[in-house]
């Protein structure tokens, strides 16, 4: 992952140099960038409820723009009031047929269109570097005990799933880790086999000495009816799509 001033310095001389411009766009589609999102108004906010903003363009395109770094977030021609900090890949992954604008309002800007995107994005994936089933499985060190990156992880690994419907963390809080066992509730449609991948997962970011317990239940089971009955919130729910890509909230409201 290119360093944020490493990063600039490429947005840089993709500017004054068009011809390095895939370089850049390579190293950027590895990095995080921020977002503005947005979350509905009569809701408390959480990573699982906001929704990243595209800007509609002067013929109805829709631009996602992304920003370097907080400082060129606070140059946006339109702010916003709260940004996420996004894996750039997975996001682009995650909205096909969207354009991309790099630090709109800054000096140095660069516009990136669907198409220029989408064979970037293609040319990755047939090197065998999509991120659309485990975000970060390269970098567990680097997000080693952030836990809501834990989160987000397992939602995007979950997503390419589709037997999964549901998702619950049970017993062990996130704040509790690694001196309680993680325990994962999986409700499936039909038979799927995720377990070992998921304690995988939470075992290349806290260690191997905690490894997560995974459940699952198929519909129509007692224990799938009665997590259901509870009412209690999952961490992640296959309706939310495209919601899957926040990573960890900045500081910015």
């Amino acid at each position: 992952m290119a360093s944020t001033e490493h990063l600039e310095r490429l947005l840089k001389r993709a500017v004054l140099e068009p011809g390095t411009r895939p370089r850049f766009l390579k190293k950027l589609l590895g990095s995080n960038a921020f977002v503005f999102i947005h979350h509905p108004a009569d809701e408390v906010q959480t990573v699982w409820n906001s929704q990243t903003v595209a800007w509609i363009r002067h013929d109805g395109a829709q631009v996602i723009p992304l920003f370097t770094s907080q400082e060129a977030l606070a140059k946006a021609p339109i702010p916003g009031n709260t940004a996420f900090s996004i894996h750039v890949q997975s996001l682009l992954e995650a909205n096909p047929n969207t354009h991309c604008h790099v630090n709109p309002g800054s000096t140095y800007d660069v516009p990136f269109s669907a198409d220029e995107l989408a064979r970037a994005l293609s040319s990755i994936a047939q090197a065998g570097g999509a991120t659309t089933l485990m975000l970060g499985a390269r970098e567990n060190a680097a997000i080693a005990n952030s836990h809501p990156l834990l989160a987000s992880k397992l939602m995007t690994f979950l997503a390419g799933i589709s037997q999964v419907e549901q998702a619950y963390f049970l017993e062990a809080e996130l704040n509790q880790l690694p001196t309680r066992p993680l325990q994962i509730a999986i409700l499936v449609t039909e038979s799927v086999q995720v377990a070992e991948a998921i304690s995988k997962a939470v075992e290349g970011t806290y260690g191997k000495e905690r490894p997560a317990k995974v459940r699952l239940f198929l519909r129509d089971t007692p224990e799938y009816l009665s997590i259901k009955a509870a009412g209690m919130a999952p961490f992640y729910d296959r309706a939310w799509g495209a919601r899957l890509l926040a990573l960890k909230p900045d500081t910015l409201s």
